[in-house]
């Protein structure tokens, strides 16, 4: 059994593996490899979590180690019982929904003119497989829930000639996703070129001469994209950025109980609560 060298005296920060995790020498979830004292040892040095080797000695029984149990924390109130798994099961916000003054001072201009099978309609089908609670669309139904937010802006104009930014709600990604030909071909090409040409662009009557402030929707990893839509002078995505006007926005939470007027309700033990933090990098070259 492993002795105790580290000195208590220097603990500068107290971490209650004891408490939070009292059975974190049970089989890892990702493959039971490391040892109870190599764990303990981690947890000591990095840190300076004082009573690793205590819940070490009374757990003799189990030789390996695992990930601490989930949920870590939870208060009683933190979800209603039936709750929807995703925003995607509210009715969607309608125009003149949202009666605050826009943080952003800007007009925007916004299209519904696109034609069905890459507008309304589109948004429909992907809106039914979003609020599926099986849906693999993860990574990619951010497009929906951004076309409601510009839909529902405060500072829309139906004016051109006064708006500084134009939106076309294309959403590429979900499109890509739906594979409407039933199969899936590199950098989405089973979304031919001509139905994006009529279907978007032709419904553009402002789109020449004021190609920069247009914005795309392509919140897919940008190799994944058509390169018709990638190509465009202003576009919102995942990234990686190809080019200079590549805007980057976040993953889409899209669990009611994580959107920003819930996250202000919650109680001051939701705030204060034991947290664990995880980080996910892109590491490699670009999918292209």
């Amino acid at each position: 059994m492993h002795g105790d060298p580290f000195n208590y005296s220097d603990v500068v920060t107290d971490h209650p593996i004891a408490e939070f995790f009292p059975d974190f020498c049970g089989d890892c979830k990702w493959g039971g490899s490391t040892s109870c004292e190599t764990r303990a040892d981690f947890l000591v040095s990095n840190y300076k979590t004082k009573d690793a080797y205590d819940v070490l000695l009374n757990d003799t029984e189990r030789p390996t180690c695992r990930n601490p149990p989930m949920p870590l924390y939870r208060l009683e109130d933190d979800h209603d019982e039936g709750d929807e798994e995703s925003m995607f099961a509210h009715e969607r916000p309608l125009p003149g929904s949202i009666a605050l003054e826009p943080l952003v001072d800007i007009s925007i201009y916004f299209y519904e003119s696109l034609l069905p099978d890459v507008g309304r309609d589109l948004e429909m089908k992907m809106l039914e497989e979003y609020s599926n609670p099986n849906s693999t669309g993860d990574n990619l139904k951010a497009d929906i829930a951004i076309i409601d937010l510009f839909r529902t802006f405060p500072g829309r104009t139906n004016d051109s000639s006064t708006a500084e930014l134009f939106v076309v709600p294309y959403a590429h990604a979900s499109h890509c996703l739906s594979k409407p030909t039933g199969v899936w071909i590199n950098a989405c090409g089973h979304i031919k070129t001509s139905q994006l040409q009529a279907g978007v662009i032709d419904q553009l009557d402002h789109y020449q001469g004021n190609e920069l402030r247009h914005l795309f929707l392509n919140v897919i990893n940008m190799g994944n994209s058509n390169p018709f839509i990638r190509n465009r002078q202003l576009t919102l995505s995942i990234g990686p950025r190809y080019k200079e006007n590549d805007l980057l926005v976040p993953y889409l939470n899209d669990m009611p109980s994580n959107q920003p007027g819930a996250i202000l309700d919650r109680p001051v033990g939701w705030w204060t609560r034991p947290r664990i933090y995880s980080v996910c990098l892109f590491v490699g070259i670009t999918n292209s």
